[in-house]
This record gives structure tokens, sequence and C-alpha cells, in this order.
């Protein structure tokens, strides 16, 4: 049986060896007594250097707003995406307007003053998305949805792990996305026991637009469970149901991350329930 763990975005310079123990280590710290299957084949396909590569090779939307100016269609949608992060961050528009110097800027995504000045408010609600974080979390899940060669890229990444098989497949934020087109291409070309999603951006409506036909459970996922943290606004559907995404996934609302980081991989793959269901599907097989 192969563990798969697909990461997040912001993990360029990382080695990918560590993340994989660290990863490994929170994990079973959240199953107590119990302990991982010996000889467990834990796969981490890492995507995080060639992610930013491109990143960096395509600021046309960075260069947009740093220059304070009206971006492009897709600027504007990566704006949508940013806007509604900070509404669920219970974010006003009164707070955004303290933040900006000319309160005449027209409210909007497709008005950059706008949506940076959203940002910013957003860091002094959540200080760990202070500094950019939360502009550069928008910056890469929307370039990796909206640039087809990124994709393309990444995804294979994660396929060559995937393919063929039996499969349990962990992923976290932006992973969550890779590993859900990922498991759709794949088919039944891999089994899939358990599918675990945990901090994800997967029910926020820009991010469902990008995404091939209706959102769905993989047909090769036999179950999907969906971790999160309602104070993390980067799931900002906490549930991923019928009504937001899709039917038949188990959701688990109720989790509690670190005060300092609720959209922190660590404090999610350490709760007890999330590592317990990933310690029954690898023993199951």
């Amino acid at each position: 049986m192969r563990l798969v763990f697909v990461h997040g975005r912001g993990q360029a310079k990382k080695d990918p060896d560590a993340l994989r123990e660290h990863w490994k280590a929170a994990l079973v710290a959240g199953l107590g007594d119990s302990r991982l299957p010996e000889g467990l084949d834990i796969r981490f396909p890492f995507y995080g250097k060639l992610l930013q590569d491109h990143v960096d090779r395509s600021l046309s939307g960075a260069q947009a707003v740093a220059r304070g100016a009206a971006g492009t269609e897709q600027d504007a949608l990566a704006g949508e995406m940013l806007l509604e992060i900070a509404e669920r961050a219970g974010v006003t528009n009164d707070d955004i307007a303290k933040e900006l110097d000319d309160r005449a800027v027209a409210r909007g995504p497709e008005n950059w003053p706008w949506v940076r000045a959203a940002a910013r408010a957003v860091g002094k609600r959540l200080p760990w998305l202070a500094s950019g974080v939360l502009e550069a979390f928008v910056r890469d899940v929307h370039t990796y949805l909206s640039v087809r060669v990124v994709a393309e890229e990444v995804n294979e990444r994660v396929r060559r792990e995937l393919d063929g098989g039996s499969a349990v497949v962990v992923s976290h934020s932006l992973g969550s996305i890779v590993a859900y087109q990922v498991l759709h291409e794949l088919g039944r070309r891999v089994e899939v026991p358990l599918f675990v999603t945990v901090g994800s951006p997967l029910g926020i409506p820009v991010v469902k637009s990008y995404l091939e036909g209706k959102p769905s459970k993989p047909p090769n996922v036999r179950r999907w469970v969906n971790g999160s943290d309602e104070r993390d606004p980067v799931a900002l559907y906490a549930r991923l149901d019928r009504d937001s995404f899709a039917a038949g996934i188990d959701n688990f609302a109720d989790i509690h991350n670190p005060r300092d980081d609720a959209h922190g991989i660590t404090g999610y793959l350490s709760d007890e329930v999330i590592a317990a269901e990933v310690l029954d599907a690898v023993e199951r097989g």
C-alpha cells in the first residue's frame, strides 16, 4: 500500500525529504499509541520549486498589483478569490476602506488597490496571513488553475507517484486541488481506498469554475474525508458537501489547529480523527 502526501503552495525553498518526514511525524503524533505499518511506502511528489519557477516567470498579474493598476480578466478572477477569502475571515467593506489612502477607489475584484487593501485587512485580523502570504497564496493557486502548462507539469509530478495499483492520498491546501484533478485524470488506473483533503479551497466558487466538468467525487475514490478548522479562511467552505461541492464526502469541520496557524498542515495531520482514518485505510488496503 502506498501513502501519497500532496503538499500545498509555498514549499519551493524547502527540502522535499525533510517535508516528507515532517508530514509523517505530524501524522504519527496524531496516532497516539498506534503506529504506522512497518515498511509503509510513503511518497511525497514535490512540485514546490516547479510551481515557484513558473510563478516567477509569469508575473504579469503580480506586476499589475505592484503598479496598483487594474489587471487582466484573469487578475480580476484572482481578486475575486481573495475577496471571497477576506469575507470568510470577517473583513467588511469598512475594514477595507480603512486600508486605503484614496477612499474613492472603486470596490470590486477587478480593482487591485481595493483587493490589496482587503489583503492587508485580513492580515490585521489574522497575523499569520500578513506580509503578503494571502496574496501569494491566491497568486499561486490562480497560476496553477489558469496556466495550462503549469497544471500539466505539476500534475505529472503527482501522477507519477499515483498511477497504477492502490494508494491512500492525503492532500493539503492547493495540493487538494492538484490531487483532485489528477485522480479524475487517472480514473480506474488507480484505486484509492481513502482520499483526505485538509485545509482545502475546493469549495471556493472561483476555484470550482476552473475544474473540468461538474464537481464530483472521483470514481476511483472509495471514501473521501475532508477536514477543516472553521478559523481557516483558505478552507472557505469548511464543509465540502452537495451544497458547496459534491455529495459523498465525509466532513470533519471541528478540527482545532494551533491558534497562530489555522491553515497549517501540522495541526491537520496530528488531529486524532484524521490520523485514525489514514491508519485504518493503509491497514485495510
